[in-house]
């Protein structure tokens, strides 16, 4: 049986439940047109759009059988960060884990390791970097709290960029 990754998911929807025309569609879409599914919704905003070329969320391993029919296998790899948002599922795990509670108050792209100057109000821009979240427990009189990176995996170059295309 032969085996190769592929897209798991794309701009949200499962790839290999997408008919050919739905495949061709979204791949010729832009993906600042496109909702980002796991991006959590602010009120009274419109739904968050993919940042992503490409809209890739996932990949999956695909096999083909002796008879020729290719299916999926497992479950799909993030490659996407905003992948790990959805449903808020990571921070509520990292909460219950670490800092002893399933809801911590979470702030989202905090700037750091700025200098006295680049403190001031607007000056974040300034900032060496954000930090992606920082989850916080002040509950029982002690403040707990920690920072969140998301990482996934890149991925890039002629190969993929032609599989893309192949699958077009």
């Amino acid at each position: 049986m032969a085996s190769r990754y592929g897209t798991g998911e794309l701009y949200g929807f499962d790839f290999s439940a997408l008919s050919p025309a739905r495949v061709r569609e979204l791949s010729s879409a832009t993906h600042k047109s496109q909702v980002c599914p796991f991006k959590p919704v602010s009120l009274g905003k419109s739904a968050p759009k993919c940042h992503k070329k490409g809209g890739v969320c996932s990949l999956r391993q695909f096999v083909r059988g002796e008879q020729g029919r290719v299916e999926g296998k497992g479950e799909p790899v993030t490659t996407c960060p905003k992948r790990f948002l959805e449903g808020n599922l990571v921070a509520q795990w990292v909460g219950e884990t670490l800092l002893g509670t399933s809801k911590p108050v979470i702030i989202s792209e905090l700037p750091f390791l700025m200098g006295e100057i680049q403190a001031e109000e607007g000056a974040d821009e300034d900032a060496v970097g954000k930090i992606d979240e920082v989850l916080v427990n002040a509950e029982g009189g002690a403040l707990r709290w920690c920072a969140l990176e998301f990482q996934a995996v890149y991925f890039s170059g002629m190969s993929m960029e032609n599989d893309f295309k192949v699958m077009r």
